[in-house]
């Protein structure tokens, strides 16, 4: 145990947009108030130095019930800093410039490290604390456990629902499951209808419906904790970005690809706990971190959270999908495009399996896993043949239309796709997708192997002084 005082839970937002993020505070902290909740707001900021000179000024006229705490560039570097000081100059560079390094993962890092001994809450910057449904709720059969439609938003009525996000949340995280009120379902994993289960890409692209079932408990729960716990998600599902493009592809009156024609809508809802998760979904997300968890894969590519979907099979661990819903709008600024996403996430899907196929032993802080990066052509040429064949299904749609401007923008797709995957040349693709693997295997190992080390060193700091973190001098709302 690294940790045996317990510290106030908070509520962190992680992001890279602080143009945008006033607006994100502004709205949990009126539920938080209209919840009857007082809970520290943590905002970590990945953004560039420049931009927080630019944007914090804004961000700290915004009025709160709760108190707002800032971690930035500034409050960052000062805590590396100390890191480097206590390591030595081995680690300095290499290893904590890895781990905390601007991306995802790394921003998810700063978040474990600030909140050693506490549980805390993560919302992305483009959530809301509310959730779309029918207002017909769907009856789920015995084993389902959600059912959803994406849907055009005038197709079937549908009406916001806000639950209390606190008190979902901190009902469970770190509770025992067998101890928790009678009536919450119990299973081994949920199974989504529409996705594969160990990546959580899609394999029914044609189907409206999704239904979350819930696959018998096969594993005792004895002993065991809940340590991560999310809610569920309307707006934009939690998708891969080719999923986007073949909505676009496949919606003949869709003239933009950062413009999404369905929408994700929750039919009916009910919480369950599961001893594994292949469906963590970190942008609405909570932890026990009382006693320090694992550190999320430092990596460029957005599958940071996949180490807590194979640490959730360690012996002692469980976790949670509660009872509230939130909302994902896609904010598109300062987002790649939509054809580098799908270049990302397709070496990201590869690596999954990869490392999932490799593990040898998952630590309470690590995870041990013998893929070394090598990549094979036999490996990499199914994947190019796939995206030449989404390819193909964008040059076919735009002979089919008639609509100039769909027209044009499909051809502007398609020319960015054939660019980003660097004209279809094998040999270049092996050689660029190598390249990355190797990279990102070597920060997430490296990282890995020193991450205990800095969690010793953080407790002892925070045990001693305060993290690096500044309080925003922001007005404050009356009750």
């Amino acid at each position: 145990m690294l940790n045996n005082q317990e510290l106030e839970p908070v509520f962190c937002i992680p992001t890279y947009r602080l143009r945008d993020v006033k607006e994100t505070i502004i709205k949990y902290d009126q539920h938080f108030h209209d919840m009857k909740r007082e809970v520290p707001i943590w905002i970590f900021d990945d953004s560039p130095y420049a931009f927080h000179k630019r944007y914090f000024p804004e961000l700290e006229k915004t009025p709160t019930y709760n108190e707002v705490f800032y971690i930035g560039p500034e409050e960052k570097g000062k805590y590396k800093r100390y890191l480097r000081e206590r390591t030595g100059i081995m680690m300095a560079d290499s290893v904590i410039g890895r781990i905390f390094r601007q991306s995802h993962g790394g921003n998810r890092n700063f978040i474990l490290a600030y909140t050693l001994g506490r549980r805390f809450i993560s919302s992305d910057d483009d959530m809301e604390p509310r959730g779309l449904i029918t207002k017909e709720r769907e009856k789920l059969e015995d084993n389902v456990v959600m059912s959803a439609l994406s849907i055009k938003p005038e197709m079937i009525p549908v009406e916001y629902q806000s639950n209390d996000i606190y008190g979902a949340f901190f009902s469970v995280l770190g509770e025992k499951p067998l101890v928790l009120p009678f009536g919450t379902d119990i299973g081994e994993y949920a199974l989504d209808s529409n996705c594969d289960l160990f990546t959580n890409t899609t394999i029914k692209r044609d189907s409206e419906k999704t239904k979350l079932t819930l696959e018998q408990l096969k594993s005792s729960l004895e002993n065991t904790i809940i340590k991560i716990a999310q809610s569920f998600i309307t707006g934009t599902s939690d998708m891969d970005s080719i999923d986007l493009g073949y909505m676009f592809i496949n919606d003949p009156d869709s003239t933009d690809t950062d413009k999404l024609p369905d929408i994700y809508v929750l039919g009916a809802y009910k919480p369950f706990i599961t001893k594994q998760n292949w469906r963590v979904a970190t942008g609405v997300s909570g932890y026990d971190n009382r006693d320090g968890l694992p550190p999320f894969f430092p990596t460029k590519l957005r599958f940071e959270d996949y180490i807590f979907r194979i640490w959730s099979q360690r012996k002692d661990v469980a976790t949670a999908h509660v009872n509230c819903i939130q909302h994902h709008t896609r904010n598109i600024y300062m987002r790649e495009s939509l054809s580098s996403l799908i270049l990302n996430e397709t070496i990201a899907n590869y690596l999954k399996n990869k490392i999932r196929e490799s593990v040898k032993n998952i630590g309470c802080y690590s995870l041990d896993f013998e893929y070394d990066g090598l990549v094979e052509k036999a490996d990499i040429d199914p994947l190019l043949e796939n995206i030449k064949e989404f390819h193909s299904k964008i040059l076919e749609a735009k002979r089919k239309t008639n609509n100039e401007k769909r027209k044009e923008e499909l051809k502007r797709f398609s020319q960015s796709i054939y660019e980003t995957f660097f004209r279809f040349e094998p040999d270049h693709f092996l050689s660029e997708v190598s390249q990355v693997v190797d990279e990102e295997i070597f920060a997430i190992k490296d990282g890995m192997s020193y991450w205990q080390t800095i969690l010793e060193i953080t407790m002892f700091k925070s045990a001693s002084d305060d993290l690096p973190m500044r309080k925003l001098a922001n007005p404050r709302k009356a009750d």
